[in-house]
């Protein structure tokens, strides 16, 4: 059976409290003008011993405000959950009271409206029930089964990418450990460094040289002077 024809459309007239909303039907082969329809496998946080009391009234009223910005005068999709977890119906005399229902619910976009308030955790989780749809369907199902399969291709190029990277670096290894082969190349090198000792050695001859040289011009006529005077 398709996944819509499981389904009932509704419009929401009114958010009773964090897991609750109002719809209001007419013909309902419950015979009553208002359905309650209580989110399944969920349950409104208790306060514990953490929280204060205003903490958690204020938890309390963010789970509330969460609902009520999701479906409050929307329309939505709903299914109810097995008999064994519906409450019993109210009494025949009682004409105004709800006909309450436990199930599943969801926007009209396919979101689980129970996964997505359990998630951001405005409720809090509990197995009361097996329901093959308690799920996200229709084209936000499309929609996380594209985003899964974007992140498996993105998984598989980073590792394709790991392996290319160690393949031109065992490449790059290789090529460090060959020998460099002596061509032309090494012996004009050596020869240039032969040329440059050689010139270095011949100007170091040549400056000691030039130191050795006798007295100069200068000395010589002083020396020439002292003798005159002496004789």
């Amino acid at each position: 059976k398709a996944v819509i024809d499981q389904l009932t459309i509704g419009m929401v007239s009114e958010v009773i409290d964090g897991r609750t909303f109002e719809i209001r039907e007419s013909g309902a082969s419950h015979g009553r003008k208002k359905t309650h329809v209580k989110l399944g496998n969920v349950v409104i946080p208790t306060k514990g011993a953490g929280p204060s009391e205003e903490q958690h009234k204020a938890r309390l009223e963010a789970g509330k405000d969460a609902l009520s910005k999701l479906v409050n005068k929307q329309m939505i999709w709903w299914k109810a959950g097995p008999d064994e977890v519906q409450p019993p119906p109210p009494g025949a005399d009682d004409k105004e009271a709800p006909f309450q229902v436990i199930g599943d619910a969801w926007l009209m976009d396919g979101r689980h409206i129970n996964s997505l308030l359990a998630k951001q955790g405005h409720l809090d989780r509990e197995a009361a029930y097996e329901s093959e749809l308690a799920r996200d369907i229709l084209s936000a199902e499309a929609d996380v089964q594209k985003k899964e399969a974007y992140k498996q291709l993105e998984e598989a190029l980073k590792e394709s990418g790991k392996q290319q990277k160690k393949e031109l670096e065992d490449r790059l290894k290789e090529e460090a450990m060959k020998p460099v082969p002596f061509g032309a190349t090494g012996w004009i090198a050596i020869g240039s460094l032969g040329l440059l000792i050689l010139w270095v050695l011949y100007t170091w001859l040549n400056s000691n040289k030039k130191k050795k040289v006798g007295p100069s011009k200068a000395a010589l006529q002083k020396l020439a002077e002292k003798k005159n005077k002496a004789s």
